[in-house]
């Protein structure tokens, strides 16, 4: 009689431990990783290499490990000091074991909308000239008007020589801040460039006829084609200490109608010039095209000109649900 097969018995597989599947997981995703090439999967190795780099524990701390709730208060008060809320967060989610806030490391780190360009500065020939800075800043979204505006200026033998302020966020306020020139909106005309002596300086300050007018900035022809009309004007001399008026016949092309066609006025207040280093509001331009009262927010208008990264580490931080009042950035509209 034949022997029936023996028929094996199946053994069941041990289910994995937590640590072996989390392990799998693991290898899975960095495969995934490693091989991806979907633009979701090269932005996650982005962000991945970016916290390896700049928050990862690549060196360990010379701070000792707190031993108790008061130390870590100490910790977080430090750094509440010193304006870094995205540090205090990132401590706190370290202490709660999850991950930490990754604004300040670019997430969206995109380049802004609008960057600000170098332009070359005008330099005509006066003694102002070897001090002169050689470029400008200027934001790109303002860039075309004004070339245009001077380039018109120069087929009239005029010119403009300006400076701009440094085009960076502070990291702290010792000060009322200049929210207007962070953002590109303020440019300055060359101190050297007025107010010396009007027959050869390439701008003034000016009236037309009587003093009793009001003030202007005006630009000089140069190079004496006699494409500008010659009329009167009543412009300020000044000299480190004082200033006085002179009446005068020169070719000067007014100045503030055509700035003001692409957005550029002089500050509020039209102070009339006291000194070679008090030279009024003539002399300072701003441009509050866009900027509308009790809507435009702080952050959103510096996202247009600066990458997340540097907003979130700056003085603003804490601003940017400020909103325009008309003048300056406020935290809320009464």
């Amino acid at each position: 009689m034949a022997t029936p097969p023996r028929i094996p018995i199946p053994v069941p597989t041990p289910p994995l431990s937590n640590e072996t599947q989390l392990s799998d997981v693991f290898r899975a995703l960095v495969g995934l990783l490693e091989t991806g090439s979907d633009p979701a999967i090269i932005d996650a190795q982005r962000i991945l290499l970016r916290r390896l780099a700049l928050q990862g524990d690549v060196v360990s701390s010379r701070i000792p490990a707190p031993r108790n709730i008061t130390e870590i208060g100490g910790y977080l008060n430090l750094v509440d000091q010193l304006q870094q809320p995205d540090t205090r967060a990132q401590m706190i989610a370290g202490a709660l074991g999850v991950a930490g806030p990754t604004s300040y490391l670019g997430v969206d780190d995109s380049l802004p909308i609008y960057s600000f360009v170098s332009l070359a500065n005008d330099r005509p020939e006066w003694p102002g000239q070897p001090a002169s800075p050689t470029h400008i800043s200027l934001r790109g979204d303002f860039v075309d008007d004004f070339v245009s505006l001077r380039n018109r200026l120069h087929d009239q033998g005029c010119y403009l020589p300006l400076w701009s302020p440094p085009r960076k966020l502070p990291s702290r306020l010792a000060t009322a801040p200049d929210y207007l020139a962070c953002l590109g909106r303020t440019l300055q005309v060359l101190p050297a460039a007025v107010l010396s002596d009007p027959d050869t300086d390439p701008l003034a300050i000016a009236a037309t006829g009587k003093a009793e007018q009001p003030l202007t900035l005006v630009a000089r022809e140069l190079d004496n084609r006699n494409i500008v009309s010659e009329t009167e004007w009543t412009v300020y001399r000044c000299d480190d200490t004082t200033c006085k008026t002179i009446a005068v016949r020169k070719r000067f092309v007014d100045l503030k109608p055509l700035l003001a066609n692409i957005g550029w006025n002089p500050q509020a207040n039209l102070a009339a010039p006291a000194s070679l280093f008090a030279q009024g509001g003539c002399t300072r331009l701003v441009n509050v095209c866009g900027l509308n009262r009790g809507i435009t927010r702080l952050g959103d208008e510096l996202e247009l000109v600066y990458p997340a990264s540097a907003i979130v580490v700056s003085a603003f931080s804490s601003q940017l649900d400020w909103l325009w009042d008309g003048q300056t950035f406020v935290a809320q509209l009464h």
